[in-house]
């Protein structure tokens, strides 16, 4: 059965698809800036991360929502690489350092891959041997597997119970507006308490300036990462004893080396 037009009709149809129209050209507007800004985030002036973590992070926005784009290049993606796979840091690091000579001044300034003696209660027994178990010889399967010397995983050290035994020592220092350059450190780290050394975690410190610092470590729950070296057998320490890390970072390397000396 058809129903005739009315001027109430017609308008009510007019005004429908006018609602439409209003609605699909919105969205195409979200779409564009949603786009633009993605395709430069990676120089726009660092916005607010994550609130949270810790003060430090919304510390750290405050401050750099002060600083002049004109003569100053900031990243927004750099925290993220840091706390989620922090070795990406050499990545950025490679091509910052390609447009020091056409920017003044890198917000963050510079970086630092951080070392502490760590004490486990459970993580450290992955490294152990499975032997005999309920009869079953697994020496082979030990020989197979086993990582032998000292091996590096990452973790999200909040997870698992353990104690820092040392303050954490800057390793590798990394000013961003440097060439990449081989880099042999050696770096003395104190033990402050008593206990057994089962590993030296390594993490990154991103400076903004001299005062404001985002920190890879955490011990609440957060997206941080951490670079874990277990030793092939712990070592004793005794508060006031001092270990020696030796680090190398090779020029176009994609990840430092470590080894700890007692």
């Amino acid at each position: 059965m058809a129903y005739p037009y009315t001027p109430s009709s017609c308008l009510s149809f007019c005004l429908f698809n006018l609602l439409r129209l209003f609605l699909v050209g919105c969205l195409v507007i979200v779409w564009l800036l949603f786009g633009c800004c993605f395709c430069f985030d990676s120089i726009l002036c660092f916005q607010s991360f994550t609130r949270r973590t810790s003060v430090e992070h919304a510390e750290a926005t405050e401050y750099l929502s002060c600083i002049s784009r004109f003569h100053t290049l900031c990243f927004s993606s750099l925290l993220a690489f840091c706390l989620c796979a922090f070795f990406s840091v050499l990545h950025f690091w490679r091509d910052v350092s390609s447009l020091s000579n056409r920017i003044t001044h890198c917000v963050p300034q510079c970086a630092h891959f951080m070392a502490a003696l760590v004490q486990f209660e459970h993580l450290h027994s992955m490294r152990h041997k499975l032997d005999v178990v309920s009869g079953f010889d697994m020496r082979a399967y030990d020989d197979a597997v086993y990582p032998g010397a000292t091996s590096m995983s990452t973790h999200q050290l909040w997870e698992h119970d353990h104690t820092l035994l040392s303050e954490p020592a800057s390793a590798i220092p990394i000013t961003f507006l440097t060439k990449r350059q081989d880099i042999n450190t050696t770096t003395q780290i104190t033990a402050v308490s008593r206990g057994h050394v089962h590993a030296f975690v390594v993490f990154v410190n991103i400076n903004f300036d001299d005062q404001h610092v985002v920190t890879g470590y955490s011990k609440i729950p957060s997206p941080t990462i951490q670079a874990v070296y277990m030793l092939e057998t712990p070592l004793s320490a005794e508060a006031g004893q001092t270990f020696t890390l030796l680090a190398h970072l090779g020029k176009d390397s994609d990840a430092p080396t470590f080894n700890l000396v007692s």
